[in-house]
């Protein structure tokens, strides 16, 4: 049981990561609409989040 929490934790450590690593490129690239439409529309979060990730995968391969 103490493995599966500890995988459940790193899990949410993970998407929190990479949820403020999208925060913070949009605030970088100065994209304040999608920065609010991020924070407040659930679905375009997740949307987002899964094109941001990608990317982040597809930059750590090369």
């Amino acid at each position: 049981m103490s493995q599966e929490f500890n995988e459940m934790e790193h899990l949410e450590r993970q998407i929190i990561k990479r949820y403020n690593e999208l925060l913070k490129t949009l605030l970088e690239e100065g994209d304040m609409d999608t920065l609010e439409r991020v924070i407040t529309d659930d679905a375009y979060r997740e949307e987002l989040m899964s094109m941001h990730t990608g990317k982040l995968i597809k930059e750590h391969e090369l």
